[in-house]
């Protein structure tokens, strides 16, 4: 039970910091962006291994039923798990750039246009690779 709580303590800090990073003005850059979708993947690695924890225990579904929803549930934990790790290496290589090329990062961070542009620069691949 102390993995299920854990979880769910996990599922709850991750969707308060995902509001507030998201709903605060002066918050909306491309690292905060980030950081939600980090978030999100966590919470869905958190929630699938919620679902698969309590499952175990509780089997009342069918056989069948059961055994093709923990399949689909195990390969979004597996997805998740390796989006989590992926986001937080695009995360540092993000935060290296800011670093090594202050002024460049800067200007690129003006246009709203070149933030969505970056974000997707970074979450796509990770989408990608995650699934593969």
């Amino acid at each position: 039970y102390l993995l299920v709580l854990i979880s769910a303590v996990g599922i709850l800090i991750n969707i308060i910091a995902m509001h507030i990073l998201s709903t605060t003005k002066s918050m909306k850059n491309t690292f905060n962006f980030l950081l939600i979708a980090l978030y999100s993947f966590d919470t869905t690695f958190l929630g699938s291994h919620f679902f698969l924890s309590l499952s175990l225990r509780y089997q009342r579904l069918p056989s069948s039923v059961f055994a093709v929803l923990t399949r689909v549930v195990k390969l979004i934990y597996s997805a998740a798990f390796n989006a989590s790790i992926l986001m937080t290496v695009g995360l540092s290589h993000e935060r290296y750039i800011a670093m090594k090329y202050p002024l460049v990062h800067h200007q690129l961070m003006d246009s709203k246009r070149s933030r969505q542009l970056r974000f997707i620069k970074y979450l796509l691949p990770i989408i990608f690779l995650s699934c593969v």
